[in-house]
């Protein structure tokens, strides 16, 4: 499945068009309802490692976001629509960046709720960024270039006639697409999907959940060599919850892996997820998590890796309503085997590369200081280091100081 930047001008104008239309059937209730919501960061950020390569160069970017929020009352349904473009000057840019950028994030969020129990849903993110950070994942993606992201899900969801059990169908899509065009070659990737879950709840605080997920995930082609794969994964899964102060999530299952490239053999593997969130008081909240799954690539030429990824996160309100500091962590692994590189690439296209694995681990701390109701001060430290046996090690820290403004 190629990529096509193209696709993407057909879904701008829509959405672009259904925040107008919103925007201009809520100006008159401002007042009443505040539909209407504007606020704008100013930020910088200094880092020794531009790009995530080797030999990182140190650089100082800074941002000017406004950011527009439509949220109308409506007496069935719920409509958010976000537009926030950003202004970066990059003060040492590289031969394929610009000095000054002009970032888009976009987003439509839509839900229907009948009165038999179903709702419906339309969520559309639409980002134009060199930030990896806007995927999940996103440590051990590139940042030599930018790139066009779209995401778009509809779904249904229905609550049977006992209230205890619940059936959700969701349709996915997705497009990544470079600027720059090796970035392009090796990087640019989409996928299409549908998942379909059962919920039952059997005690108050707990519920059994089974799970079933298609997605094909491709990437552009190279000489007509096929990188893409389709994945079938089956699960079940159990969640408790006990208030507000603690809620566990736990899903097994088994994925199967089929390739686009005739010469590279399907396989099965384990799936499973763990996460934990809750608060021992009010101003203390973590959140564990642990994700192990076949998923897209983040080296090339391979088609897919098997993944592994903690991550853990702790907020504190050290002074209520006034300092919030933060603290968070991530390891990833990700095991590469030469047989899922399709057979079709060119060798010269890269260095040819035995299986191998690659582990990232990120720190980052900060505080955010509100100064009143409509502004607030914040502050965050970042290191990542990179070691690969399939991609090239990096190390980079990254400090940061914004200032948010609501109006």
């Amino acid at each position: 499945m190629e990529v096509h930047m193209r696709s993407l001008t057909g879904i701008m104008p829509i959405v672009l068009l259904a925040g107008l239309v919103a925007g201009s059937n809520i100006m008159a209730q401002t007042r009443a309802g505040d539909p209407v919501r504007i606020s704008l960061n100013a930020s910088g950020e200094f880092t020794d490692n531009r790009d995530s390569t080797p030999d990182g160069e140190c650089n100082f970017d800074f941002y000017i976001r406004p950011r527009l929020d439509l949220v109308p009352v409506l007496d069935t349904s719920s409509l958010v629509f976000f537009y926030a473009p950003s202004l970066r000057y990059r003060s040492e840019p590289s031969m394929y960046q610009n000095e000054t950028e002009l970032y888009h994030d976009l987003g439509l969020e839509l839900r229907n709720i009948g009165a038999t129990r179903t709702e419906l849903r339309l969520l559309e993110y639409f980002n134009y960024t060199d930030d990896p950070a806007v995927t999940e994942g996103g440590t051990t993606l590139r940042r030599d270039s930018s790139y066009i992201l779209n995401r778009v899900e509809a779904g249904v969801m229905r609550d049977l006639a006992d209230k205890m059990s619940r059936l959700d169908l969701a349709v996915r899509h997705y497009v990544k697409a470079y600027d720059e065009a090796t970035a392009a070659n090796e990087s640019d990737e989409s996928s299409a999907g549908v998942e379909a879950s059962a919920l039952r709840q059997f005690t108050p605080n707990s519920s059994i959940l089974g799970t079933v997920s298609y997605a094909n995930t491709g990437y552009k082609e190279i000489e007509g060599a096929q990188r893409g794969y389709a994945s079938i994964l089956g699960g079940l899964g159990l969640e408790v919850q006990k208030g507000k102060d603690f809620r566990l999530s736990a899903r097994l299952g088994l994925q199967s892996i089929a390739y686009a490239d005739s010469s590279v053999g399907s396989e099965s593997a384990p799936a499973a997820n763990v996460a934990v969130f809750g608060q021992t008081v009010p101003s203390f909240r973590y959140v564990l998590s642990v994700d192990h799954r076949i998923r897209e690539t983040d080296a090339y030429p391979f088609s897919s890796q098997k993944a592994t990824d903690f991550k853990g996160e702790i907020e504190w309100d050290a002074v209520p309503q006034k300092w919030t500091w933060r603290v968070g962590a991530l390891y990833h692994t990700g095991k590469y085997d030469a047989d899922t590189v399709a057979s079709g690439i060119p060798s010269s296209s890269f260095i040819e590369q035995t299986s191998g694995t690659e582990e990232v681990i990120a720190l980052d701390g900060g505080f955010t200081y509100t100064v009143d109701e409509f502004s607030a001060v914040t502050a965050a430290q970042r290191c990542e280091n990179r070691d690969s046996e399939v991609n090239q090690d990096f190390t980079r820290n990254t400090t940061s100081v914004s200032y948010s403004r609501k109006f």
